[in-house]
C-alpha cells in the first residue's frame, strides 16, 4: 500500500492521537504512516519474513529522520509526512 495514499486515508478519518488496527500488517505500511502522521497503530503479521521486513524498514526510516526530527514528529505530526521523502521509504 503507498504510504502517501495512505496517509490520505488516515488523516481523513482519524485524529493525532488516534489508534489504528491494521490486523494484515505486510510491510507495515499502515503503522509507518501512523508513526509519520502522530497515531499510535496496532499491527497484526503472521509471517516472519513480513515482521522483519517491517522492524527493518522502520529502523531505516528512524535513522533517516534522525533524534531531532524523531522527537520533532512527536510533536508536529500532521505537518511530517507531507516533508518526507516518500520514495525513500522503499529503498
Amino acid at each position: 500500500k503507498p504510504v502517501k495514499l495512505l496517509s490520505q486515508i488516515i488523516r481523513a478519518y482519524s485524529n493525532p492521537g488516534d489508534m489504528v488496527l491494521d490486523p494484515f500488517a505486510g510491510s507495515a505500511s499502515t503503522a509507518l504512516t501512523c508513526f509519520l502522521t502522530g497515531r499510535d497503530c496496532v499491527s497484526y503479521e503472521n509471517d516472519n519474513m513480513w515482521f522483519y521486513q517491517s522492524v527493518m524498514r522502520f529502523n531505516r526510516v528512524k535513522d533517516m529522520l534522525g533524534p531531532g526530527q524523531v522527537e520533532y514528529l512527536r510533536t508536529s505530526p500532521e505537518h511530517m509526512i507531507d516533508d518526507f521523502d516518500i520514495p525513500s521509504l522503499y529503498s
